[in-house]
């Protein structure tokens, strides 16, 4: 088995955060946010490779940094559906399709299992949300037979959702067009219109969507419970005090701050008796959280240390 992490795209949703690196680089609980899903892909594939396009040259170091690790290089996205032809030659076996930004824990081989006791040439998996129409809509039979798709609907026929999780058979690509840029908008669509037999499989563990500030910040203070996590290589002055925070390798936070609920990015300083709550803090930008659960932009000029008080 292979697997193949779709990381091309621009991370718009999370700006400004991928301005300065790709989404699947993002800081998540100090490690890349693709960091748990490749590496519980190396646990059962003899070969993970990454697309990149968008802010090539990290995500290029960090693939180059990891065995059993490889890349394919577009000048522009192309699409994930153009992806999987132009790099046709590498799906030779069942291969493990995923968008690189997800955040999911899922069992491998009971994805697989499903898939091959389905006999489909592509099983998707699956979870539902309470509100479906930002995501790509599945609509399935008891014994996992999918009947129809919608893309963002405005009146979703069902919860079930894709996962941006697939399993594909070389055998798919015998019913390929070439012109299709999007999996879910047009591969799988289109796949189904010709009969392909596709499959729809529960994803039984946990899986998040990363894509907004707000999500991205209360998914770590989840996961936090009531502790905080700090770097072996970050500062934190004695008497600096730390609520439910993250703090990133290289930061400093200087005597007497306070900072509450908040992601620290590495390399970042916090000056001293700073109060700082509901934030994402990095050397080039400062994102907030209000009561309201509204996020603002605070740039920050890399010469001097956080001023902002909350």
């Amino acid at each position: 088995m292979k697997a193949y992490l779709l990381a091309a795209g621009t991370g718009s949703r999370l700006r400004p955060m991928t301005q300065w690196l790709p989404k699947p680089l993002v800081p998540f609980l100090n490690q890349p946010l693709v960091h748990y899903q490749h590496q519980q892909l190396l646990e059962h594939a003899a070969h993970v490779r990454f697309n990149i396009s968008y802010l090539a040259a990290p995500l290029t170091a960090y693939v180059n940094s990891v065995p059993r690790t490889s890349y394919s290089l577009e000048a522009q996205p192309l699409g994930s559906a153009r992806t999987v032809w132009q790099e046709r030659d590498y799906f030779d076996e069942t291969t493990i399709v995923a968008c690189a930004d997800v955040l999911a824990d899922y069992p491998v081989e009971q994805l697989l299992a499903n898939h091959r006791a389905s006999g489909a040439l592509v099983t998707i998996a699956t979870t539902t949300v309470d509100d479906p129409r930002r995501f790509g809509v599945i609509v399935s039979a008891p014994d996992g037979r999918i009947e129809a798709f919608q893309e963002k609907p405005e009146l979703p026929a069902s919860n079930t959702i894709s996962t941006g999780i697939y399993v594909f058979e070389p055998e798919v690509l015998r019913h390929w067009n070439s012109h299709w840029q999007d999996l879910g908008g047009e591969a799988f669509p289109h796949l189904l219109a010709q009969g392909v037999p596709l499959n729809a499989w529960a994803l039984p563990g946990d899986w998040q969507d990363v894509g907004t500030g707000e999500n991205y910040l209360f998914l770590q203070l989840r996961r936090l419970g009531g502790n905080s996590l700090v770097h072996p290589e970050a500062c934190v002055h004695p008497s600096a005090t730390l609520q439910r925070t993250v703090v990133g390798a290289g930061a400093l936070i200087e005597a007497g701050a306070t900072l509450t609920n908040c992601i620290v990015w590495p390399e970042t300083h916090v000056e001293a008796g700073a109060s700082i709550g509901l934030s994402v803090l990095a050397p080039q930008f400062s994102l907030r959280l209000d009561r309201r659960q509204r996020t603002q932009t605070v740039p920050v000029d890399r010469r001097q240390a956080l001023r902002y008080i909350s």
